[in-house]
């Protein structure tokens, strides 16, 4: 089946240990205090955690981040939805075992080239760090709960925060 649409590094060989690797060296390159890696093996999800300074001086708050991917998504990018051959509905059970591997290795490389573009840019003044991560700063709500932004936000509007973009006109 042909991809649905042009995914960046959809041909990596690059094992999803080896990226998580160059990750780890890449946030320390920029004075990351703390990083983890959670896996959830049943939704195939993955969950990057990491502190690091909003902006290249001496006092600088450090920013909480989460990135969150779901490599059946990326799956879904590369390949397209396994759909019932008789049906064509999507089935959930349809996915091949060799290509979830490639879509893991193609998500662990987007995490490098996200965190590192984003981490390049607030170096080089364009931005801080909160800002390059605002969606996925991690905040704490009234309740004492720690979230993404972009999940409070979603909260705080009802689960519709996407009304809040513009529709392109006046731009």
């Amino acid at each position: 089946m042909s991809r649905r649409a042009f995914v960046k590094s959809a041909d990596t060989s690059t094992s999803a240990v080896n990226s998580r690797g160059e990750l780890e060296k890449i946030l320390l390159r920029y004075g990351c205090s703390g990083f983890g890696v959670s896996s959830d093996f049943n939704t195939l999800e993955v969950a990057v955690t990491f502190r690091v300074k909003d902006a290249p001086t001496k006092d600088a708050l450090e920013v909480p981040v989460r990135l969150k991917v779901e490599v059946k998504k990326v799956y879904d990018a590369l390949y397209g939805q396994p759909m019932k051959k008789w049906s064509h509905e999507y089935d959930p059970k349809g996915y091949v075992p060799l290509r979830l591997a490639q879509a893991e290795r193609v998500a662990w490389r987007h995490l490098v080239l996200w965190v590192d573009a984003a981490l390049s840019a607030a170096a080089a003044g364009m931005q801080p760090v909160s800002e390059a991560f605002f969606a996925h700063t991690l905040v704490r709500d009234d309740h004492g709960n720690v979230e993404r932004m972009v999940d409070h936000l979603s909260r705080a509007v009802g689960g519709n925060w996407r009304a809040l973009l513009t529709a392109g006109t006046g731009l």
